[in-house]
């Protein structure tokens, strides 16, 4: 099943080496009866990823722009029952065709939250739960210098994401328009009454 899932998010060249997939999975879950688990903890770096994104969906919508929300992410469920994709404005980036190519669309179509508004991207939100840093980055890759780009990092990886000095990264993140949020301050976004792209750039900071 995970190897069908894999082939049908990943085609063609994308599609990884099949016999790497046991390490990967072994890495996320453990095997019980023929069958695989999700270990504990990453259970909940999921739920905490997911909830996240919830919350910069929210705050586009007071914002008065339109959200997306990332392909993978999208079928990812809230503990009401809802998925990504219920609360999402987009589940697609069509409206976009004109601006991009496919092969750009394929790459923006994975990240993890975008704000749209008159058709054309306004801000990039990418939400580091557990993944690497430059991922984030070479994802955002085909989108312009002058758009907002934030990375949105939990509180206990922040000494982390400080220390990661990579000169890739570094001189990626300072040149196309980078700044990050810690999770206490998407909380403190949601707690206000009226949201605005400047008042997040605002609380944003810069590496």
């Amino acid at each position: 099943d995970v190897v069908a899932e894999i082939f049908k998010e990943f085609p063609n060249g994308q599609t990884p080496d099949p016999k790497g997939i046991d390490d990967v999975v072994a890495k996320y879950a453990t095997k019980s009866n023929s069958k695989w688990k999700l270990k504990d903890e990453v259970e909940r770096e999921c739920t905490e990823h997911t909830f996240v994104i919830s919350q910069l969906c929210s705050l586009a919508q007071k914002a008065k722009s339109s959200s997306f929300v990332g392909k993978r992410e999208q079928r990812e469920f809230l503990e009401n029952g809802q998925k990504l994709s219920d609360i999402a404005t987009y589940t697609n980036l069509d409206e976009l065709a004109s601006i991009y190519s496919e092969e750009q669309l394929t790459r923006i179509l994975m990240i993890d939250t975008l704000w749209i508004r008159d058709n054309e991207i306004q801000a990039v939100f990418e939400v580091e739960n557990s993944t690497g840093f430059i991922e984030a980055i070479m994802r955002s890759s085909n989108i312009g210098r002058n758009i907002p780009k934030f990375m949105i990092v939990p509180d206990r990886r922040l000494t982390e994401f400080m220390r990661f000095n990579d000169p890739l990264f570094v001189d990626s993140f300072n040149e196309n328009n980078w700044k990050y949020l810690t999770y206490e301050d998407v909380k403190l976004l949601c707690s206000s009454r009226t949201i605005t792209l400047d008042k997040v750039s605002e609380l944003a900071k810069s590496r």
